[in-house]
């Protein structure tokens, strides 16, 4: 059969030149890298007083952390270690996960819990500004014994504040106060977060949240005595917690291994085979 010249070949290669005289596509504005950078224009940053390392505070809040907890840093720098999956819980604008994530780099992950509705921004803002999205996952949700709904007790309202209480308004001292804001939070225990949610299971913790850390520790009960788990830094009220701390710790196989005291409370270090 004779093909016209003006008909289609079936039988030869098919080809696409494509459209012509169109400009190239404009560059995207909502690439996650513009969006990022274009966000953190509108906000106020400072220096840390991490000596280390130049990290970034959103407004100035907290720029103190390291000389006001310098046993906090040290912990961070010497007790963890390649490969560690740190719990920062009670994190507030995420001080010391920065430090962890600057010195420590993405050898480590970090996983920064902060409930209250004034401090978790700043937190996000500084895992964005200094760069440590693949570092630090902020968790916005208290951490508490079991999973439960309940009243989140806001001391005060001010940016980067502190000595809130989850379910009971009652402070480190065992005083009721009188909430500013409650504010209606589902908690959840470490152990549930690990069988139940699938997180990775810690290997070390910090936990400072101003009430209930011996709840949270007895909610945590698998995880810390998982042999993986190597280290856990408590703040803990002397009169109030700090002996039933150290046996439920012993039960865990975890000894205590230093103590920084302050005026009411202390900085409790705990370590797999150590101490007493």
């Amino acid at each position: 059969m004779r093909i016209s010249s003006s008909s289609p070949d079936t039988n030869a290669p098919h080809t696409r030149s494509g459209p012509r005289n169109v400009p190239p596509p404009a560059s995207r504005t909502n690439e996650p890298g513009a969006v990022v950078n274009e966000y953190l224009k509108t906000i106020d940053f400072a220096p840390m007083d991490y000596p280390r390392a130049t990290i970034h505070m959103a407004q100035g809040i907290r720029t103190n952390s390291a000389g006001k907890e310098p046993e906090t840093v040290q912990w961070v720098e010497t007790a963890l270690q390649q490969g560690d999956v740190l719990y920062d819980i009670g994190a507030c604008v995420g001080a010391y996960s920065l430090v962890a994530a600057s010195f420590w780099g993405e050898s480590i992950r970090v996983y920064a819990f902060e409930p209250g509705f004034q401090n978790f921004p700043l937190l996000v803002q500084n895992v964005l500004k200094n760069g440590f999205a693949d570092i630090i996952s902020p968790v916005n949700l208290p951490v508490s014994r079991k999973l439960s709904l309940n009243e989140f007790n806001h001391a005060g309202l001010r940016d980067g504040s502190a000595l809130h209480a989850y379910g009971q308004p009652v402070d480190y001292k065992g005083t009721v106060f009188t909430p500013s804001f409650r504010q209606l939070s589902l908690s959840v225990s470490v152990d549930e977060l690990v069988s139940r949610f699938s997180l990775p299971a810690p290997t070390a913790m910090k936990l400072d949240v101003d009430s209930i850390e011996l709840d949270i520790l007895r909610g945590a009960r698998a995880a810390l005595s998982n042999p993986s788990f190597r280290t856990l830094l408590v703040e803990a009220t002397e009169a109030k917690d700090a002996v039933p701390i150290r046996e439920l710790m012993h039960e865990c196989g975890l000894g205590l291994v230093s103590v920084d005291r302050g005026h009411l409370t202390g900085n409790y270090i705990y370590a797999r085979g150590g101490g007493s």
